[in-house]
């Protein structure tokens, strides 16, 4: 892999780039040239500030102790980790949730990046990735900032915490302006800002508690916002330690069940409709009738979803009564005749929430990192590839696909029943209809040790939900 340029030959190449770029009269070149030179001299105080050239040249790896706090609303998840990087762009990590007795082991040699849990599985990790992880645990990334972002501008001034910045647009050759925030007086990078739309801020990134490292002084406090809050508090750092436990590459059998899975996992995306149909839809209302044979009942079943998150599901049962669960972007609620009110924490809310996403076949491959390939099966005399699929966290399920076309036939796992705890469930898809270019199951039949239920689709309308006090939480079920 290709080493990272050092700082002379970064701040050449940004001076070329500037020089290149806009009309070429000597009014705006002179003015190029001073802004140029602003960068240049924000990025130097930032190298100077992390310990200078000569000390980052001479930190060949940086090994990290660090506590993971991710919030989601009430939802807590800790995870401690233990990682390693080079200034080669190798990276490895050891990561373990909760009080999980196994880690997850995250490594990335140069050429092949994979994650392995003993018992959750294994997954191949898209070089984009792998590459944004070793750049980020890179010891000299900051040297090579110049050359990471070669679109640069000066911006104003601003504070972060009552400190003045210098403030610099930074895009990356493929990828979302990155607004970045120096503190003027220390050079240190206290924030840096992802804008999604324009002037939208999808992530944000502060840092903090600057400490020394050997010949580096380098933040222990990262803390990540946008959708959720991720806080890092690292708990150690040393710098030019050799690689302290194994980190286990795939084997050649491993390596080919984890490609086949990606194709399984992309073959799926395009069942649905493929990512640009998919993106299209930023809401839906679907009416469905749900009948469970057993107990002879039939009711109405009314769901909406917005992005990025909300949802409404909608109910009215014969001899229950109303009723309704939603999520309004802040708290996840139910609300019914018989029970009342109540907010959803833990895994009710996580179900609640994973219903609201209206891309679930494009986002699968990303909530299942890890994965394991199981022996092929049949379903209603087709050939299924059958993928026992995971979080970083704890099992989603097994998914069956179909061979031919790559649609999603069944599901098996867990459902949350209430309060009281969980049931095994299995889910079977049918009756395939592409609505506005998706392709949706119009029959949903779910089996659970206690019923058997068939919901079926009566309608589907497609991004026409605006107002979004639908969602909020409904006390006296108005």
């Amino acid at each position: 892999m290709k080493r990272l340029l050092p700082f002379a030959a970064a701040f050449a190449l940004v001076v070329a780039l500037g020089l290149l770029a806009g009309c070429a009269t000597p009014a705006g070149i002179a003015s190029r040239q001073a802004e140029q030179r602003a960068i240049a001299s924000i990025f130097g105080r930032a190298i100077e500030a992390e310990g200078g050239v000569s000390a980052l040249l001479e930190v060949k790896s940086l090994t990290v102790d660090e506590n993971i706090e991710f919030i989601a609303g009430p939802t807590h998840t800790l995870l401690s980790m233990h990682r390693w990087s080079d200034a080669d762009g190798h990276f490895f990590s050891r990561t373990r949730v909760g009080d999980q007795k196994d880690a997850t082991v995250l490594g990335f040699d140069g050429k092949v990046a994979w994650r392995r849990h003993p018992e959750l599985g294994i997954g191949l990790m898209d070089l984009n990735e792998a590459l944004g992880l070793s750049s980020i645990g890179n010891p000299r990334r900051t040297l090579a900032l110049p050359s990471i972002y070669p679109g640069q501008r000066l911006l104003a001034d601003a504070s972060v915490d009552d400190k003045r910045c210098h403030v610099l647009a930074l895009v990356p050759r493929n990828g979302a302006t990155e607004k970045w925030y120096f503190d003027a007086a220390t050079g240190h990078v206290l924030r840096v800002e992802v804008l999604g739309s324009p002037m939208a801020i999808a992530l944000t990134v502060d840092f903090g508690d600057f400490r020394p490292v050997g010949p580096l002084t380098l933040p222990f406090l990262e803390t990540r916002t946008g959708g959720t809050t991720m806080i890092s508090r690292r708990q150690s750092a040393a710098v030019n330690q050799p690689l302290d436990f194994d980190p286990a590459p795939l084997t050649a059998q491993e390596l080919a069940d984890a490609a086949k899975i990606n194709r399984i996992l992309a073959h799926q995306i395009e069942a649905a409709g493929g990512a640009a149909a998919l993106s299209r839809i930023h809401s839906r209302v679907t009416e469905t009738t749900v009948e469970i044979p057993t107990s002879g009942v039939t009711n109405h079943l009314k769901v909406t979803q917005k992005d990025p998150n909300l949802i409404l599901a909608e109910q009215d049962i014969p001899g229950i009564g109303r009723q309704a669960q939603g999520f309004d972007g802040t708290t996840a609620w139910s609300a019914s005749e018989i029970e009342g009110y109540r907010v959803l924490d833990g895994a009710e809310r996580q179900q609640l929430l994973g219903n609201a996403n209206l891309r679930t076949a494009l986002d699968l491959p990303a909530q299942a990192p890890l994965r394991r390939l199981l022996p092929p099966a049949e379903i209603d005399g087709r050939a299924v590839d059958v993928v026992a699929l995971a979080s970083l966290q704890a099992p989603l399920g097994t998914y069956y696909f179909d061979q031919e076309n790559g649609r999603i036939l069944r599901i098996e796992g867990t459902m949350i029943a209430g309060p009281r705890g969980t049931l095994p469930v299995r889910v079977d898809f049918s009756d395939f209809r592409t609505v506005d270019g998706v392709v949706l199951p119009f029959v949903v039949t779910t089996t659970n040790p206690a019923m058997r239920m068939f919901s079926t689709i009566q309608s589907v309308v497609n991004n026409a939900v605006e107002d979004d006090a639908i969602f909020r939480p409904r006390r006296d079920d108005d």
